[in-house]
């Protein structure tokens, strides 16, 4: 389907003053040298149509979009991302989240959008921080340095090194210890250290 932009009214003017000089051959060729009263009367009309085409124009956009709105409902919904990840700070020691939960996102900007988005799965979020990571390996342990701008040392990596050595985690939290079974972690931390834990066997 095609549709044309509503005419001007200098456009209109001149479609009238071709097809009066079609009709009348006796009207001069120049618009400024015809009758008077009868460039008036060509301006005036041409004003009035110009109104009425524009108006149209803005009839028919209006009567489109309310189509596509009826045929096509899905188009009224916000669009929602693909896949989002995101960070929140819990204020109870657990959150229960199911498929049904909604998260609310307003872009930092001027008039930014207002977008929600829901979980894949259901989900446990646990108050929980990971206060220290420790390596052992037989009667020897010491700390694995996770923060940024920090590296493990030499005596560290020899301990990792050893098919036998052990990680323990340091885990701070307020609630029951029933609430972290089956809980996945996620640490932050250098690049190395991550490297070392990312091939570790956890149990």
């Amino acid at each position: 389907m095609t549709t044309t932009d509503s005419q001007s009214r200098e456009q209109i003017f001149r479609d009238m003053f071709r097809e009066l000089r079609a009709w009348n051959p006796e009207i001069s060729e120049s618009p400024e040298r015809m009758d008077p009263i009868l460039r008036i009367l060509l301006h005036m009309y041409s004003g009035q149509l110009a109104r009425i085409d524009s108006r149209v124009d803005r009839i028919w956009e209006v009567a489109t979009q309310s189509l596509i709105r009826s045929v096509c409902p899905e188009v009224r919904r916000w669009p929602v991302p693909a896949f989002t990840v995101m960070k929140c700070e819990l204020s109870d020691p657990v959150v229960d989240i199911d498929s049904t939960t909604r998260f609310f996102y307003r872009e930092l900007r001027d008039n930014g959008g207002l977008f929600f988005f829901t979980p894949q799965r259901p989900e446990r979020l646990v108050r929980a921080k990971v206060a220290d990571v420790f390596v052992s390996n037989g009667d020897q342990s010491a700390p694995l340095p996770l923060l940024p701008k920090t590296g493990a040392a030499v005596s560290e990596i020899r301990l990792l090194a050893d098919p036998k050595a052990r990680l323990y985690l340091a885990v701070e939290y307020d609630g029951r210890t029933t609430d972290l079974k089956d809980a996945l972690i996620f640490l932050r931390g250098t690049p190395e250290g991550l490297g070392l834990l990312r091939w570790s066997r956890w149990s």
